[in-house]
């Protein structure tokens, strides 16, 4: 029998988890009952972030977890359409009388389960979100395990896409960086570029998800400009480009030849190139203008002054750290380019950064991004650095295999 919980947490989502075929052979409790790892780290995934959970089941409908069942050979797989319809109504009905309206609904579950489940529940005006659709059995395992380990780092990462999310707000939204202009960024600032085509996956799944943090002026006594860079990265305004001012587009070709298996042999060779091989490098060049211009961008002014303990350094270094640690809000869809460049480090992260990947990152940061986006906000943005002093010293790197020849 599932019961109304009268002391509830509205904030917390309710978690439903769909039912295995195999399982035990007896009477247990229904948690108990199915035997798979895509359960069990469904089910502590549940335990963890739910504020209540339930179980999907083909044959029960919606299931408490502590109620004792028998095993039974029931699979949606082998209903009727019509059949799976009626039994989805089912589940939405009991749902419906035993969660508030304004609590947020993951389902972790494959499709014949959420076929007509999500847009019932999304017709009835909730929050219905699920977070590891598209991805194969063995990163949905993964995905799972890194959120059952790294609940701080998860709810960290919420928090930080939370305070971009209130500075685009303010900005009237997430820009597509074709129609960026040059009189809304700062001197001096940070960057961040969201894939529209990739969704973040915890704890929802209506943005996008960031694929590349960057920033400029990060040694001593420099005069570059954060337009600067943004315009290395964006390119001229026929499609063309040099890779060779800009690491991000030098990543994205190499991840274009990937994907299509074709190659470019002088594509990131030499610090400059012959007239002849820029025009071998031409048709390349405009792909990658092509695909970072239909990117998001948001930009964050950052005025004090340049060198390696800059504020910019500060966020773009632990931003990197949170976003490629060990949570799911960077899990790329099985569509991201990034998945086929030759860097390891830009695959396992779901960014289009090498640096600071694998270094552990201050989460005092926060509290600074916290200040200098209300700062932003409400255009008081100060020169004065306000990041912890020796900063650099206390955080503990990982591999570096960015060229230091460009700035981020």
């Amino acid at each position: 029998m599932i019961e109304m919980r009268k002391d509830m947490n509205k904030n917390k989502p309710v978690i439903l988890v769909s039912c295995v075929a195999k399982k035990r052979s007896l009477s247990i409790e229904a948690k108990d009952l199915y035997l798979s790892d895509l359960f069990d780290k469904s089910r502590q995934f549940a335990e963890i972030y739910g504020e209540k959970w339930f179980i999907l089941s083909a044959k029960h409908g919606l299931l408490d977890p502590n109620e004792i069942i028998a095993p039974y050979d029931v699979t949606l797989k082998n209903m009727s359409r019509a059949q799976r319809r009626t039994w989805a109504i089912g589940v939405v009905e009991s749902l419906d009388k035993h969660i508030h309206k304004d609590q947020p609904i993951i389902i972790l579950a494959g499709e014949y389960y959420r076929d007509d489940i999500e847009p019932m529940l999304s017709q009835k005006k909730f929050d219905v979100s699920a977070p590891l659709v598209g991805l194969p059995i063995g990163k949905q395992l993964q995905a799972l395990g890194r959120l059952v380990q790294n609940a701080e780092m998860v709810a960290d990462q919420d928090r930080f896409f939370k305070l971009i999310d209130k500075l685009s707000n303010a900005n009237s939204g997430y820009l597509r960086f074709s129609d960026f202009e040059s009189k809304s960024v700062s001197s001096r600032g940070l960057y961040f570029f969201l894939d529209p085509t990739e969704l973040r996956r915890f704890p929802t799944m209506k943005n996008s998800r960031v694929v590349r943090i960057g920033t400029h002026a990060v040694s001593e006594g420099s005069k570059s400009t954060l337009w600067q860079r943004l315009k290395a990265h964006r390119g001229t305004d026929d499609r063309g480009g040099s890779h060779r001012s800009s690491i991000f587009r030098l990543h994205v070709g190499h991840a274009i030849l990937s994907s299509r298996k074709f190659s470019q042999d002088s594509w990131g060779i030499g610090e400059t190139a012959s007239k002849e091989t820029r025009e071998t490098e031409k048709w390349l060049e405009h792909e990658v203008s092509d695909y970072i211009r239909e990117l998001h961008v948001l930009t964050l002014p950052i005025l004090d002054l340049p060198g390696p303990d800059s504020d910019r350094s500060y966020i773009e270094r632990n931003s990197i750290a949170l976003l490629s640690g060990q949570g799911t809000t960077s899990t790329p869809g099985n569509e991201w380019l990034g998945n086929a460049s030759k860097m390891r480090s830009i695959r396992e992260s779901g960014l289009w950064n090498v640096n600071y990947v694998n270094d552990r990152y201050d989460d005092r940061f926060l509290d600074v991004l916290d200040e200098l986006v209300e700062r932003a906000i409400t255009g008081n943005v100060s020169p004065n650095s306000i990041s912890p002093e020796n900063w650099r010293a206390t955080m503990q790197h990982g591999l570096i295999g960015q060229k230091t020849l460009f700035d981020s």
